[in-house]
């Protein structure tokens, strides 16, 4: 489906997008392939951190690691940590990530040719046939004063399905409310979660509303094409989901003009 049919805003509270793809077979990560990375990104600072692999679609999975699956992954950033690359021995993840509010989102067509760019690369330097597995695409806004958010109690401005009321006045305002949705997407058997709480995005900063939708699915097709297939839909699904989600009146706030 084309961008030009699905729900558009002039100022979304989206914060970071990843597009990730798990690959059926590891790829060697020795210092050799390391180099050849950090040499195919010459612009990206590079960083080697530790991570855990994800094994499984259902919820109980996502953050669920293998025993003893402490891995290493290569981070690559750039524009001042906008443009992440992220490459361990059965991933590829690409990552936008706005650094000011003033920053607009750069929309999923132009994502997307970031993780064509990115898996073209990888697959030069590995030199062995990249097969997807589980493939996602996670979208994070960050939802605050300039919508409508200033506590729990805004909550119900922001979500749709929110009421937040008590059968009686006993229990005063919480300190922290979360919500989590998880669907079913029966065509080609994808999953949408919707994870929302507040938090407080660094020790300075205002507590705002986070919003994680998430889409993923195995790959049909243990190729490019059965990758991109699967993001595509998540794509769509995440952006008529977090419409779906919310309030017309949080949409006004963000300007929504289709």
């Amino acid at each position: 489906m084309s961008d030009t049919e699905l729900p558009e805003y002039d100022s979304p509270p989206v914060v970071e997008v990843a597009l990730t793809v798990q690959f059926e077979d590891s790829f060697d990560m020795g210092e050799a392939t390391i180099d050849a990375l950090a040499g195919a990104w010459p612009e990206y600072a590079l960083e080697r951190r530790a991570v855990l692999r994800t094994i499984g679609l259902e919820p109980s999975h996502i953050d669920r690691p293998e025993a003893g699956a402490e891995l290493e992954r290569l981070w690559m950033s750039a524009k001042g940590g906008q443009q992440v690359v992220q490459v361990q021995h059965d991933r590829l993840t690409v990552n936008w990530k706005r650094d000011s509010l003033d920053e607009t989102y750069p929309r999923f067509t132009w994502l997307r040719k970031f993780f064509l760019d990115a898996w073209h690369r990888l697959s030069k330097i590995t030199a062995i046939d990249l097969c997807p597995d589980i493939c996602q695409v996670l979208y994070v806004n960050h939802i605050g004063a300039e919508s409508g958010w200033h506590g729990i109690s805004d909550t119900s401005e922001i979500l749709a399905s929110w009421r937040g009321h008590t059968s009686d006045e006993f229990l005063p305002e919480p300190e922290i409310a979360a919500a989590y949705l998880h669907y079913h997407i029966p065509d080609p058997g994808q999953w949408l979660d919707i994870d929302v709480g507040p938090i407080r995005p660094d020790e300075n900063a205002d507590r705002v509303l986070a919003m994680y939708v998430s889409s993923r699915g195995w790959a049909a097709t243990a190729d490019l094409d059965g990758a991109l297939a699967v993001l595509d839909v998540a794509h769509e699904w995440i952006v008529r989901g977090f419409t779906s989600a919310t309030t017309a009146k949080a949409h006004q706030k963000w300007g929504r003009t289709r």
